[in-house]
């Protein structure tokens, strides 16, 4: 059996979300729609392997499933330290929610919070009709995120100073002041949850906190259900040696079998007009994917007056996917999209959102294919683009590539190299 996924962004106000909807092979399987709330910070890059491998199970079990980029982070509008930044995140899930519902006919909708998605998902369930939710290795206090981000800082001896002497750093994704009482405020263990059908908590050992949440959530969801499971630590490692904890996504998907009733009857699948474009003032992003020998995922970005000039095409650091550490490659393809400047940036077949291998040694920072395919996309922006120069840039293992590429192939177009911390 065979799924499919979408890549787009979802336009709602001032919001831009960009997210990916894998759907089941059969269309009329389930009536459910699951919505998966990944961390907030560092442990977003950390996770996307995890999220990327639940959500195509999901599928093949026949639900749909979503994985989205929170706004302020990835391929999603807005900054980290906007003054609503919390607002935002809070109320994303409801518009994929009403997306998915008035695209294919949708009734029930299951969220599921990973880490510190958990205290967005606490959040939203107040004002969200659900039929179930999963709480997976909850923070139960959004003060313990925070004291958790404060480590972090003070491990990588960062200076909290990056607007005002109370912004932190956060590994890299900032967290202003207002957000950070923003989270503060939430407790698990003494919210008030909505009704909703059937809850599932996923602990790594059975803490007196564990416990306290199962009883709290016991007071209004119909049915809550607790297991302890090893994978945490494997998971929330850096991208290059994290693990997906294949029996973690094995037991959400089983348990969501078990409560969750197969759909009857027939529903009919409209024709949606997927959102490929995110225009904005200073630029337009759209989605490329190459087949041709492996398959590319990528983005590329282009100003509003798009000459067919230079194109910087940007390869993957490390095992990161195509964003970029702490959102480093989005940041400077929009930015130098508004001094005129196409860029590319691209996933590596073993890598990202380009990979379909879940093996633990599939997303090596260094394969072999790497040369072939900066090649491949090479050709793609001259040969169907009509791009007359390329420019190539890389950080760490992405300026190792990119360097092998071009003494590989010596393609003409190629004007520059731009190389960051090389490995030599």
């Amino acid at each position: 059996m065979t799924t499919t996924r979408h890549a787009q962004w979802l336009e709602s106000g001032a919001d831009t979300i960009f997210f990916w909807h894998n759907l089941p092979a059969d269309i009329n399987n389930r009536n459910t729609a699951v919505i998966i709330i990944g961390p907030i910070g560092p442990e977003y890059m950390h996770c996307f392997r995890s999220i990327k491998y639940l959500c195509d199970e999901l599928a093949l079990a026949g639900y749909h499933s979503i994985r989205y980029d929170p706004i302020g982070m990835g391929n999603s509008s807005g900054d980290l330290l906007d003054d609503n930044i919390w607002h935002q995140w809070i109320t994303t899930p409801q518009k994929l929610s009403d997306y998915v519902k008035e695209s294919y006919g949708i009734t029930n909708i299951i969220l599921v919070g990973l880490r510190s998605g958990c205290l967005v998902l606490s959040e939203v369930q107040k004002n969200m009709p659900l039929h179930s939710a999963v709480f997976w290795y909850p923070y139960t206090h959004g003060s313990a995120y925070i004291r958790d981000i404060q480590l972090l800082d003070s491990m990588l001896y960062q200076d909290n100073n990056l607007t005002n002497n109370t912004t932190l750093n956060g590994g890299g994704y900032p967290l202003s002041d207002t957000l950070q009482n923003d989270i503060k405020n939430i407790n698990l263990l003494s919210e008030k949850y909505s009704p909703f059908n059937h809850a599932l908590i996923i602990n790594s050992d059975e803490s007196k906190r564990a416990l306290k949440l199962h009883k709290q959530m016991e007071t209004t969801v119909k049915h809550v259900s607790s297991v302890c499971l090893t994978g945490l630590d494997a998971m929330t490692k850096q991208v290059a040696i994290s693990k997906i904890p294949v029996s973690n996504i094995q037991c959400i998907v089983d348990w969501l079998k078990e409560t969750t009733p197969l759909q009857t009857g027939t529903l009919e699948k409209p024709e949606i007009i997927h959102s490929q474009n995110y225009p904005d003032s200073c630029f337009k992003e759209t989605i490329i994917q190459l087949h041709e020998k492996r398959n590319i995922f990528a983005i590329i970005t282009t100003p509003p007056k798009n000459d067919l000039g230079k194109i910087v095409i940007i390869a993957n650091t490390g095992a990161a996917h195509h964003v970029g550490p702490n959102r480093f490659h989005v940041s400077m393809a929009r930015k130098l999209a508004c001094i005129g400047i196409s860029t590319l940036r691209i996933d590596l077949s073993n890598l990202g959102d380009s990979s379909n291998d879940y093996e633990q040694d599939s997303h090596h920072p260094y394969p072999a294919n790497a040369a072939e395919d900066i090649h491949q996309c090479i050709d793609y922006v001259t040969s169907s683009l009509g791009y007359q120069e390329v420019i190539l840039c890389g950080l760490c293992s992405g300026a190792h590539n990119i360097f092998h590429a071009a003494l590989e192939f010596k393609k003409d177009a190629i004007s520059k190299l731009v190389i960051i911390n090389p490995l030599t």
